[in-house]
């Protein structure tokens, strides 16, 4: 449960094959158990194109050859890899030989990791031929075999020149596949070849990143044995939610996992509820890939209801994000009404996803909390609710550490407070866990680019926007967030503040202060989205400054045991008005009408705001 006292891709490229650690990113939501390891199959290009010289004077091939030595040394012992190359073998164009278009090999079999062999492998070709991109990956998802978690990062220097359209090929093949992921990379490579690897890596639920040299990739490789184990980013006990409350399965305290198919679907829960509790539920999910006009949303809602149908508390969110992939999170509770038919007995939810202006068709995974509280024996003795949400103060910097930022809340690492540098892709959104008790207050600072920063931005024509947003324990978005406009490398800081956490807080007006009233894990989420295709993928170097302030105080004494302080996996088992009564989420806003002013506010603003957030 998410009560009392738990307050205990990707750097740079992030190159090619910090791709790797990234096994879990946004798509792969599944949730699976420790001993069903992902298969990560390598397929790299290694066409004539690979002969070509970077600045630094040696060769695209010699780079990756070098990234794949320093792959073999950052893996987890025991990883299932394999490296499977095309274009190694046939020198003559297509059309001398048509075999040029299904030239491909596996150069080291999937099997547990052997260093030696893997460093053989990355000296066993040449780069000689075509790019048969679309022939080559069909042949690495039959190295995958048909089960189990499988993915595939596929790293070319440029575009398919065997069929036409290689993204058709990626969509057939991923939709035979569960568990299946493409990622791609892309290797200083031209706009038509970021268009065609962008289009495979969302066609398998990937992601995709850009790397101009050598020195990116081997800067990738130091973070990627920390995070090649991490969980799903999206995670919980797998539970399919019925189509209408009569046969709404039940559901016990704890962490769920659900696929809403498509827009118009409601999915509906029976949640069980022991005497005197009252019921949380918390929604998350991560936007769907952009579309083909790089623009997706999502309208989600999520509605606590009695089993009559009257509804004790509900909040929505119109989420959209422009070339970027963006976190969700709602919150309800039993207790935000005085209808007394809410206060005792089972409930059911109602989560429902509607179109947008911008729609993806895709299926979409959500996670739910479901927390039962018992009933607190001193509430009258707490200090009362916080006046209202405080104003954000910058937060000065600590000592520094390095930190690699989850995909979604599950993954989330453990931030405190000091100084915290990441690197994040343009298109990305990271999340940070900060353990917080009542009687605390969490102040954090996003700078982007940070300071010396590597990765930044040096021309007036590169243009990101970056934003900093809050969750609370129950997954709901604390406030609207910050965000800023960032060109040419000037550098933007941006700060957020949780209210002071207090037990009480339950009892305020405000959907924020609300949400902020039990102690847990709080989640930080930062997400850098760009005005145009051709910097999504591309790395910038961030600084995440955190407070801490106060000391656990005014914490609650329960009627019953509290089992735990946040939810994990269980075992299936009047609303307010006005404008609060509809949560803020997190994204980039766009404010008044979506379909003309967009592109309005992309021209003249060079960023904008760029996710849309409605209130109901």
């Amino acid at each position: 449960m998410f009560t009392k006292s738990r307050a205990s891709v990707v750097r740079m490229l992030i190159a090619p094959l910090a791709v790797l650690s990234l096994i879990f990113a946004p798509g792969t939501v599944r949730a699976a158990g420790p001993d069903d390891a992902a298969r990560v199959m390598l397929l790299l290009d290694v066409s004539g194109s690979m002969n070509e010289k970077l600045p630094s004077g040696e060769t695209r091939l010699a780079a990756a050859r070098s990234a794949l030595r320093q792959v073999a040394d950052a893996l987890p012992a025991g990883t299932q890899v394999g490296l499977r190359v095309y274009g190694s073998e046939i020198a003559e164009p297509k059309e001398e030989n048509p075999k040029a278009c299904r030239d491909s090999k596996v150069v080291m079999p999937l099997g547990p990791l052997d260093k030696q062999k893997m460093y053989a492998a990355a000296d066993s070709f040449d780069a000689k031929g075509e790019t048969p991109m679309a022939y080559a990956l069909e042949q690495t998802v039959g190295d995958l075999g048909d089960s189990g978690k499988r993915m595939v990062v596929l790293i070319s220097d440029g575009e398919e020149n065997c069929v036409p359209d290689p993204c058709a090929s990626a969509k057939k093949l991923a939709d035979a596949g569960v568990d299946l992921q493409f990622n791609a990379v892309g290797f200083g490579v031209n706009a038509k070849a970021r268009e065609q690897l962008r289009c495979i890596a969302d066609a398998g639920n990937g992601s995709y990143y850009d790397a101009d040299d050598a020195e990116d990739l081997a800067e990738s490789i130091r973070r990627l044995a920390r995070r090649a184990l991490r969980p799903f980013g999206l995670n919980g006990q797998p539970v399919s939610g019925a189509s209408a409350p009569d046969g709404a399965p039940p559901l016990a305290a704890g962490q769920y996992l659900d696929t809403i198919a498509r827009p118009g679907e409601k999915k509906y829960y029976r949640i069980e509820r022991s005497p005197g509790g009252t019921i949380s539920a918390g929604f998350a999910a991560i936007t769907a890939a952009p579309t083909a006009d790089g623009m997706n949303q999502d309208i989600w809602g999520i509605d606590l209801q009695t089993p009559g149908g009257d509804s004790c508390d509900s909040s929505s969110t119109a989420q959209a994000a422009y070339q970027a992939a963006a976190v969700v999170g709602l919150g309800v509770r039993s207790d935000r009404t005085s209808n007394p038919d809410c206060a005792a007995g089972p409930l059911v939810l109602e989560v429902s996803r509607q179109a947008g202006a911008f729609n993806n068709d895709a299926a979409t995974d959500i996670e739910l909390m479901i927390d039962d509280e018992p009933a607190i024996t001193n509430l009258d003795r707490l200090p009362p609710p916080e006046d209202g949400v405080p104003q954000a103060r910058a937060v000065s910097g600590g000592k520094v550490e390095e930190v690699d930022g989850g995909t979604a809340f599950s993954d989330a690492p453990d931030v405190g407070t000091g100084s915290w540098d990441d690197t994040i892709t343009v298109g990305e959104t990271r999340v940070y866990r900060v353990p917080l008790e009542p009687g605390q207050q969490l102040r954090a600072s996003l700078t982007v680019p940070r300071p010396g920063a590597k990765n930044g931005m040096a021309t007036p024509a590169e243009v990101v926007t970056s934003r900093i947003g809050l969750f609370a324990p129950g997954r709901a978005a604390l406030g609207e967030g910050a965000s800023a406009v960032i060109q040419a490398g000037n550098a933007q800081t941006v700060s957020v503040a949780t209210p002071e956490i207090r037990v009480r807080n339950r009892e305020s007006e405000s959907r924020t202060v609300a949400a902020a009233s039990q102690g847990g894990d709080y989640f930080i989420a930062v997400e850098v989205a760009s005005v145009g295709p051709d910097q999504v993928g591309r790395p910038l170097d961030i600084r995440l400054d955190v407070a801490v302030d106060g000391q656990p105080d005014g914490l609650p004494e329960y009627a019953e045991p509290v089992p735990s302080a946040q939810p994990s996996a269980g075992t299936p088992g009047e609303s307010p008005e006005g404008p609060e009564a509809s949560a803020p989420g997190f994204g980039f806003p766009i404010w008044g009408a979506v379909l003309g002013g967009v592109l309005l506010l992309v021209a003249a603003a060079g960023a904008g705001l760029l996710a849309l957030r409605r209130r109901r």
